[in-house]
């Protein structure tokens, strides 16, 4: 029966430090690429360029967020086609 009280009371203990620990790991980052200018721009553009240095950095560099270790860069641009009327 001690046996049993002391296993319990040790998951107790452990589980919650361990759960808090896996909360810290889980923070992710996604910057977001709104522009096809190569280069450096200022806010609120973000290139991929600058993401890929916020990324490496982790902190914020122009118009693109502070990375993470465990982010993304997503691409969120369009690109423009003119169509000719004849």
């Amino acid at each position: 029966m001690a046996v049993r009280i002391g296993r319990s009371t040790l998951a107790a203990i452990a589980l919650p430090v361990l759960f808090l620990a896996m909360a810290g790991l889980a923070r992710a980052n996604t910057i977001l690429v709104n522009t096809l200018d190569s280069g450096s721009q200022s806010a609120p553009l973000c290139t991929l360029e600058d993401a890929v240095t916020a990324a490496n950095t982790q902190s914020p560099v122009n118009g693109c967020a502070a990375g993470t270790a465990l982010g993304a860069i997503a691409l969120n641009v369009l690109k423009k086609s003119w169509a000719r009327c004849r």
